[in-house]
């Protein structure tokens, strides 16, 4: 049985077999621009959407489509334009709105990105996407107690929402909420315990914990987090780096020696890698590694 990325490469190849076969298609041209989106491949979808959109001028579902690639592919000044001309020609279009929103972030410009979402929003209040990135911009704009609101609105309606739940735990680590953090990353870790990105949060405010309060058992339960980090990923730099500061925080420096070592093999010029290797080996040397 195939696995979905032989899926999605059989996508893309059959797509481009396609439009080459049929280069003033629209439908080939769009079809190619849209296997690329899905297997992630931004800068390789701008070229066909942008000759769909030649052939069909007023096709604002390309427009949005290439604003979309553009975003995604770093270009904020291009998806914007691609945002406005799509909404020149549909001024209802709540999915311009969206791009537009997420094009203007892309630029630096929460405030105008924030203005676009609430336009997306009133013609179509209960997207949850538009809500979640609304809730971003806010908090770019400094204005954390309402993009707090927006996460948690996703969160009501989509429990399970990973992006929505690590967002939240973060809006609240900044308005120093910290257990209410805590209980948004551990959430993430129960909904998909394969993910990085949430146990790498979970690990780095349980470290934070423990350095305020010196809390023995929040350096214990962030090693934990950051174990998990390192099976799930062994090349991760974050992921090697904290669990070495963790495990030396526990005055276990022959256990952190490795993880040290590998952060540093890792990021050879990262200061706090260098300080952690080096604070490992002088601690370590003539001791034994702690176990369990």
């Amino acid at each position: 049985m195939e696995g979905k990325s032989q899926l999605q490469d059989r996508n893309v190849a059959a797509a481009l077999i396609k439009a080459a076969a049929s280069p003033a298609d629209f439908g080939a041209q769009f079809d190619l621009g849209l296997a690329y989106l899905l297997n992630e491949m931004f800068e390789e979808a701008i070229e066909p959407f942008e000759r769909a959109s030649e052939l069909r001028p007023n096709s604002v579902p390309t427009l949005n489509n290439l604003s979309v690639a553009y975003t995604r592919a770093g270009d904020g000044a291009a998806a914007e334009l691609a945002a406005r001309t799509a909404l020149s020609m549909d001024p209802d279009s709540a999915g311009s709105y969206q791009c537009l929103g997420n094009a203007l972030r892309r630029r630096g410009d929460p405030h105008g990105a924030i203005d676009a979402y609430h336009e997306c929003l009133r013609r179509q209040p209960h997207d949850m996407d538009t809500h979640h990135n609304l809730g971003l911009a806010l908090e770019e704009a400094g204005r954390l107690r309402d993009a707090l609101h927006e996460q948690e609105l996703v969160l009501r309606w989509r429990p399970r929402d990973m992006l929505a739940l690590i967002q939240a735990g973060k809006v609240n680590e900044k308005l120093s909420e910290f257990d209410a953090a805590l209980r948004m990353f551990r959430r993430a870790c129960e909904v998909d315990p394969t993910s990085t990105r949430a146990w790498e949060c979970l690990g780095w405010r349980l470290l934070k914990l423990g350095r305020q309060g010196q809390s023995p058992a929040s350096y214990e339960e962030s090693v934990t987090a950051f174990q998990h980090v390192v099976e799930l990923d062994p090349d991760s730099v974050m992921g090697n780096l904290n669990l070495g500061a963790a495990l030396l925080l526990l005055n276990r420096p022959a256990d952190a020696l490795p993880y040290a070592e590998r952060a540093h093999q890792l990021a050879p010029n990262s200061e706090d890698a260098i300080e952690n290797l080096r604070l490992a080996r002088e601690c370590s040397s003539g001791s034994e590694p702690e176990t369990g």
